[in-house]
């Protein structure tokens, strides 16, 4: 009997870690910024997201995220050196805008990868989570059917973090591995400003 009981609890404790790695998603030990394409437009009103974006919805991050060479793709718009980006696919949860459905899955691409223990995340952006509940400015592509942020990082907000800018994080990998932080690249100031009337606009 108590043998049973040992390897019942056993499995239970195999199963809750199994599941708790499965979400957690890979953890990084290092995080670099040195990548990207630092022309954007600056955003500064949600009315400027509203008009660039032909979706604008509310979704949550599946778990599932591939890796991609845009320089493959996309060879009209990149050189041929690589250009790494990870697809994710997204479920939408609500639309405010656009032609797609509650329970639509999407696939959106977001300048953030892993390589070799090294999360390399464009001009300071960071990658959806399971954690998140997302607010989500997307452009389509007119050639395929993935979706790009609008303005890479000011395009995303994330409505279980803080609207107010928190306290500055001790290093980019803190940023990275603490869910309250959002985004740790320059102008945390307009984006969070940003944050506040796009959250505003479409509340929770």
């Amino acid at each position: 009997m108590n043998r049973t009981v040992w390897l019942l609890g056993a499995m239970l404790l195999l199963s809750a870690l199994s599941l708790y790695l499965l979400n957690r998603g890979p953890v990084p030990s290092h995080v670099s910024t040195g990548f990207g394409i630092p022309e954007y437009m600056h955003y500064t009103k949600v009315e400027q997201l509203e008009q660039e974006a032909d979706l604008i919805i509310r979704a949550r991050f599946t778990g599932t995220r591939n890796r991609i060479d845009l320089s493959i793709t996309w060879p009209a718009a990149i050189d041929s050196a690589p250009y790494f980006v990870s697809q994710s696919t997204v479920k939408v949860t609500k639309v405010f805008k656009g032609n797609v459905q509650k329970g639509d899955l999407l696939l959106v691409n977001e300048e953030g990868y892993i390589e070799k223990d090294t999360y390399h995340g464009s001009i300071g952006y960071k990658w959806m989570t399971k954690k998140g509940d997302y607010l989500l400015f997307l452009e389509r592509s007119p050639n395929s059917h993935v979706s790009y942020i609008v303005g890479n990082y000011q395009g995303k907000f994330d409505y279980t973090t803080p609207v107010d800018r928190p306290e500055d994080p001790s290093s980019q990998l803190e940023a990275f591995r603490n869910h309250r932080y959002e985004y740790y690249g320059e102008h945390p100031n307009e984006f969070y400003a940003l944050k506040k009337q796009a959250i505003a606009h479409y509340p929770n």
